[in-house]
């Protein structure tokens, strides 16, 4: 077996087709989740709008960041009102939440000859598929290919399930709530050698998806 995606270096096409084979996947996990019956008693943390970005999310309080300053701390917490508020909007119908995966990022798929492993499974939960799909596209955000994933991520996805023009639509909305969800587990584990190196680096992208979501929001 092989990685996802092991540098920078890496064939686009292998890329573009490993993202269009993820969508398959996402999609016929999607499906059974969808239509998996519960067992009685069965109980699952949830990706929903508080488990995301409320007083108490799943992953912490990123509002407690310590690397984050007055300024940003504001953006950001305007930024999870709005995300809040739009989340609590879409509903939890069947055909857009279910069992997800929860954390579909390239360390944790497997490249297997023609076909695609998933692995750790810590953070399956109750979830939108819109998440998922933003979850596994957005360390590539602002790359120079990042529409040819995405794109292909998304044709991958509609060959078993439907994802509609209105779901790609939605995607900046979930960019948003993942990158703050990200801000959060640096705050939970800012003792580490990880989270600190990784703060920075989160802190610029959730402070540039606020700016851009708080934007177009204000221009609707």
């Amino acid at each position: 077996m092989g990685a996802f995606w092991s540098s920078a270096s890496d064939d686009l096409e292998t890329l573009t087709g490993n993202f269009r084979r993820l969508g398959e996947l996402a999609a016929r996990v999607h499906n059974q989740s969808a239509a998996w019956k519960l067992p009685v008693g069965f109980t699952r943390h949830a990706w929903d709008a508080d488990g995301l970005v409320g007083e108490t999310p799943f992953w912490g309080r990123f509002r407690e960041l310590a690397a984050l300053t007055h300024g940003q701390r504001q953006l950001l917490e305007s930024a999870q009102d709005r995300v809040h508020s739009d989340l609590l909007r879409l509903g939890k119908d069947a055909a857009t939440y279910s069992m997800i995966h929860g954390d579909l990022v390239p360390e944790n798929v497997l490249v297997d000859g023609d076909s695609l492993r998933l692995i750790d499974f810590d953070d399956a939960g109750f979830g939108w598929h819109q998440f998922e799909i933003a979850t596994a596209l957005i360390s590539h955000l602002g790359r120079p290919y990042f529409e040819r994933v995405r794109d292909a991520v998304v044709e991958g996805y509609r060959k078993h399930r439907c994802f509609p023009d209105s779901a790609v639509e939605q995607l900046p909305l979930f960019f948003l709530a993942r990158s703050l969800t990200y801000l959060s587990w640096a705050h939970t584990r800012s003792e580490t050698e990880l989270a600190r190196t990784l703060t920075p680096s989160f802190v610029e992208t959730g402070c540039s998806l606020a700016e851009a979501y708080l934007s177009a929001g204000s221009r609707q």
